[in-house]
């Protein structure tokens, strides 16, 4: 089974590259109309506060697209491996996707993936590093020189991993209150409740999820609830680093992969719809006034956008399902 998971990770890597080629052809502005349906490659964040590829989309967003990139650059390496090297083509075309895209959660993916074929193959460090250090360096060149893309959403994610833990948890040291905040966490959905108003200075907009999923355990479900996620991805992880070889390295590249993701943004937390404000009003209704006039009833027009990459997260169920029964 795990050799056709791989390969319906490069399938499904063919859509985001055609997503970039589509933006690079027709432009940021270009809108996808099919039918009575229109998919607008962007939405409008503001001017120049995300230059080139880095605008989050409604048809595609970058983060997740570098993410899927790194997904495809070892589920190429594991075909190569398992079936053909005529699948290396897969990889050159990942990696293809995380230079256009140069997002930091790439390169996260591809250190965590890189450190699942070490795993797998500890004699060939001498092998593995560079092409991953090369990898990185792709992945890293964009965000290190150009000052701009320091000021995009993505760059706000440090801060808010940040804010986030200090607002649920606080300081361990100052009372027992916070110490059983870092035990047990603020409970489900505490996270919104608490930094809900707090994290809009970061761009001006409500943030569902502070884009790690392990800092969201951590501020839900405290340390007692993080440990609880490192044993169940041990158990899911242990059989394929038992195993080694090929079919170990393919396995744990794309785990490792999927681990740097969930550092980066929220996949195991599924999609949802945003509500974004479009400046206009929509007209419900009249009424009449006391002089016996109608007057519309008006409310603002809302925009829903959809949040998420749920293609990671059903690989990501995938490769935990998965996982338990590598060594058997």
């Amino acid at each position: 089974m795990l050799p056709w998971l791989l390969l319906s990770i490069i399938v499904c890597g063919v859509s985001v590259l055609g997503w970039i080629w589509l933006v690079l052809w027709k432009g940021t502005d270009f809108i996808l109309k099919i039918g009575r349906w229109n998919f607008p490659c962007f939405e409008e964040v503001g001017p120049g506060s995300q230059p080139g590829l880095r605008p989050h989309g409604r048809m595609m967003n970058a983060t997740h697209a570098g993410a899927y990139g790194s997904l495809c650059v070892f589920a190429g390496l594991g075909l190569a491996l398992l079936w053909h090297p005529a699948f290396l083509v897969g990889a050159a075309m990942g990696l293809y996707i995380v230079w256009r895209t140069k997002t930091t959660g790439a390169a996260i993916s591809l250190a965590f993936g890189s450190a699942g074929w070490l795993i797998a193959f500890p004699g060939h460090w001498a092998f593995i590093l560079p092409p991953a250090m090369l990898s990185l360096w792709i992945a890293c060149r964009y965000k290190l020189f150009n000052s701009d893309a320091r000021k995009n959403l993505s760059s706000w994610r440090f801060p808010v991993w940040r804010d986030s833990i200090d607002h649920c948890l606080g300081n361990p040291f100052k009372d027992w209150t916070s110490v059983r905040s870092w035990l047990l966490g603020v409970g489900p959905n505490g996270w919104f409740i608490t930094t809900r108003t707090h994290l809009q200075r970061y761009g001006g907009q409500e943030w569902l999820s502070p884009h790690n999923e392990f800092v969201h355990i951590l501020c839900e479900h405290g340390l007692i609830g993080l440990l609880g996620g490192g044993v169940v991805m041990a158990w899911i992880l242990g059989p394929s680093i038992s195993l080694g070889g090929p079919e170990s390295a393919a396995y744990l590249g794309v785990a490792g992969a999927l681990i740097g993701v969930a550092m980066f943004s929220f996949p195991w937390r599924g999609t949802t719809l945003t509500p974004r404000p479009t400046g206009q009003m929509a007209k419900v209704g009249q009424v009449k006034t006391e002089n016996g006039k109608d007057q519309d009833l008006l409310q603002p027009l809302i925009r829903y956008e959809s949040a998420g990459a749920p293609a990671i997260t059903w690989i990501s169920i995938f490769w935990a399902l998965l996982g338990p029964h590598m060594g058997g």
